[in-house]
Order: C-alpha cells, then structure tokens, then sequence
C-alpha cells in the first residue's frame, strides 16, 4: 500500500523534499563554510539534482509510451449491406447495440442513410468504444438505436463486430460530406484514440443494391429501408489522425 502511493508522488517532489532538508541541515551546521564550500557548491547541487529530475522524467515518459503502444488497438473497417438485416433481425430477440442520430436537416433531398459496418481489432489489444461520445456523425453525437442506453462496446483483439450507424434526415449535401468519428480507449482506459471515416465515393451511397442472393427475410428488410427514403453508405475510408 506504501509503495503504491509513493508511485503516485511526482518524483520532482520527492527531489525536493530530499534536497531542501539535506542543504538546511548543512547550512545550519555550517558545512559549506567550514570545508570552504561556495556558492559553486550549492549550484552544483542543484545541478546535479535537475539532471537527476529530467532524467527520471524521460524515463518515466518512454516507459509509459512503450506500455501504450503495447497494448494499443487498432480498428479496421469494412462495409455490407447484409451486415444490415442480419443486424435487424438479431434484435428482435438480443439487446444489441447499434448507433443512431437525427441530423434535422429538411427539405426534398432528406434521406435516411445506414451503415452497416464490421470492425476488426488487428492491434495488440482489446479495445473499447466509449460510451459518452462513441460515434460523432458529422459533428453530432450519436444516440443507443432501440434501447436507448449507450453502453461502452469491447472490440476484443482480432474479432470481428458487426453493427449499424443508422443516420435520419439528412440532406443529399451532407451526406456527401459525411464524417464519422468513432471513439475508443485501450482495455486500461489511459489512452483514448479516434477513428475518422469519410466518404470515398458518394456514388456508393445508394438505394441501388442487389437483394437476389439474399434470404428472403434479409430481403424484405432491405426493401422496406429503401422504401422510406433509406440509402446505404457502402465506401468509407479511415484517415490517419495522427493516434
């Protein structure tokens, strides 16, 4: 327990409160003097007790950036439309948790967009989806589709994660201007990281999609989306952020 709250202690602290009574202690006892110690002396001290400081400071940094790079996820990402009515039709009986927002655009070109989306953690750890911003559309928070409640979603290492990003009313503008901002830390939660996907081609956001290989049941889910103004969003890229 001791040594666990001394691991708190910034070690410029622990410098301090080991040099200061070191140097009162021989200032009272007239040391400097008395061994003809100048202010060379005291600058000496100092010296060394910085470069000490900077030195435990670096090493603190490296050791904490080698322990994030060793168990950083990293997210790939992949678009199908029958990732869509595979989605719908599990929740009908499971409490999954698919994203959804409400842009308000009006107007005759609003539409309704769905992503349907698979990731897969191909980095050296779990990874976590956050839940107080997890997915940002275009600059808007996303809400928990059916529940509700977002909940944090664990992107466990080399597993793939069907889910939906479900996008209501939106112009045809902004939609071709699309941005998703998906959020997530390491399994430690002490290094957050974001993804942005932008549209590659706005062509692929259609309602022209092919249902002929399809179950029926994924088929007649499909159609009924692109009944009411739906549009599939089937080609986005990641762009490096810089995590």
């Amino acid at each position: 327990m001791i040594n666990k709250k001394l691991e708190r202690i910034p070690v410029k602290w622990i410098l301090i409160i080991i040099l200061v009574p070191a140097m009162l202690l021989l200032d009272a006892s007239n040391i400097p003097s008395r061994y003809g110690l100048s202010t060379e002396f005291w600058a000496s001290m100092l010296g060394t007790a910085a470069g000490v400081y900077w030195t435990l400071e670096y090493e603190k940094k490296k050791s904490r950036e080698e322990n994030r790079l060793a168990i950083k996820p990293f997210f790939q990402y992949n678009f199908d439309i029958e990732y869509y009515p595979f989605r719908e039709l599990q929740s009908e009986n499971n409490n999954i948790l698919d994203y959804e927002v409400d842009m308000g655009d009006v107007g005759d070109d609003v539409i309704n967009l769905v992503i349907p989306m698979n990731i897969t953690n191909i980095g050296l750890g779990h990874g976590m989806i956050v839940k107080d911003t997890p997915v940002s559309v275009n600059g808007k928070k996303v809400n928990a589709a059916r529940q509700g409640v977002i909940r944090t979603k664990l992107i466990r290492l080399e597993s793939r994660n069907k889910f939906l990003i479900k996008i209501f009313n939106i112009s045809r503008s902004n939609a071709k201007k699309l941005k998703i901002v998906i959020n997530y830390t390491d399994l430690n939660e002490t290094s957050r990281y974001s993804d942005q996907l932008v549209v590659n081609n706005p062509m692929k956001i259609t309602n022209k999609v092919s249902t002929e290989r399809m179950d029926y049941k994924y088929e007649r889910v499909v159609r009924s989306f692109i009944a009411e103004k739906g549009y599939f969003v089937l080609d986005l890229h990641k762009e490096d952020l810089g995590n």
